[in-house]
């Protein structure tokens, strides 16, 4: 195992190997700058939401399309912010376009027993111990004609929200925002070497399809050394398929490695614009050889373009050494994209 405490923050000095998209693909544009449109704002002020309950964060009526610019949520009491479900439903769909839970979203996890603040260009997040914490998510959410946002408290007790939602209409932003997640209430437990190496995780498999992939966030948990380090995360995309001499476009060298840190993890929490660390058990720990880790994929290449298709899984490293890295790991995720709309 690495010994040298690094944390790398100069994109060249990373590990993940970038395939070049072709130079007449466009690139994903989203608003910025100087937005247009009417600008608004709902909010939640210290909004007790009780077990097996949802708040409103935000729900307008058909009407005219435009787009969420920035959501920040807060929540204390005991788990219950890290754990609740937020639910995003565009256009009057009957099932979420987005479903994540707070921990997975945020980073935020095994997070409750630290005091920690970190960042990506995208996504600012914040635990303050057991008293709880704050996300604010910067991926634009676009809409048609309505978008209706709640959090739902799946936890026992009751959960202290506050939010704010601001938003643009008369605008129309020509895509669509989707999630591809397991909360860590319904985490994949005992995964296997055998498991974790044969390409059996998945975080995104879309068999067909354009969009670009913007945002991907991994916890591992309950290792009992370091196999959640050195097995990789890998994409291959547009029908590209996963075999003997083939490898994918983007490729990685260990999870530390994809997510633009090496060496363990030296510095935690830590923050770039393109990778955020929340959090590093230890063993002995209450969540130990964890890792809570994100890549701002948006940030960092614009967003992963796909036309036709793409697959995220984890493959065995070369790396992997018995009695070092070769133990079951318990594994959630949370994968954002964007297709046209």
């Amino acid at each position: 195992m690495k010994s040298t405490v690094v944390f790398v923050t100069i994109v060249l000095a990373a590990h993940l190997c970038l395939a070049a998209t072709p130079k007449t693909a466009p690139r994903l544009s989203l608003p910025g700058g100087a937005p247009t449109g009417t600008i608004d704002t709902a909010k939640n002020e210290l909004v007790t939401v009780e077990s097996g309950r949802s708040q409103d964060l935000l729900n307008l009526a058909p009407g005219k399309p435009g787009y969420v610019d920035s959501l920040w949520m807060a929540g204390s009491g005991q788990d219950n912010f890290y754990d609740a479900m937020l639910n995003v439903f565009v256009d009057g769909e009957r099932t979420p376009s987005i479903s994540t839970d707070i921990g997975d979203l945020c980073l935020l996890a095994f997070t409750q027993g630290s005091i920690a603040h970190y960042s990506t260009s995208h996504l600012v997040a914040e635990s303050v111990g057991s008293n709880g914490g704050d996300c604010v998510l910067k991926y634009p959410i676009p809409y048609r004609r309505a978008v209706h946002i709640t959090l739902t408290n799946v936890d026992p007790g009751s959960l202290r929200l506050w939010s704010q939602a601001r938003y643009y209409s008369d605008v129309s932003v020509p895509y669509k925002l989707w999630s591809s997640a397991i909360p860590l209430a319904n985490r994949l437990r005992a995964v296997t070497p055998e498991q974790q190496g044969s390409g059996a995780v998945r975080f995104l498999n879309l068999p067909q399809g354009g969009g670009w992939v913007v945002m991907h966030n991994i916890i591992y948990s309950a290792a009992r050394n370091f196999t959640y380090l050195e097995n990789n995360p890998v994409i291959y995309l547009n029908g590209r398929t996963p075999g003997a001499h083939v490898s994918p476009q983007y490729d990685s060298s260990g999870t530390e490695d994809y997510f633009l840190s090496s060496f363990y993890y030296g510095a935690v929490p830590a923050s770039s614009p393109f990778a955020a660390i929340s959090e590093k058990g230890h063993e002995g720990g209450p969540s130990p050889n964890s890792i809570s880790t994100g890549l701002d994929l948006l940030a960092y290449t614009g967003g992963v373009r796909f036309d036709n298709g793409v697959l995220m899984r984890l493959e065995r490293g070369n790396s992997v050494q018995p009695g070092v890295s070769d133990t079951d790991v318990d594994i959630s995720y949370c994968v954002l994209y964007y297709t046209p709309n």
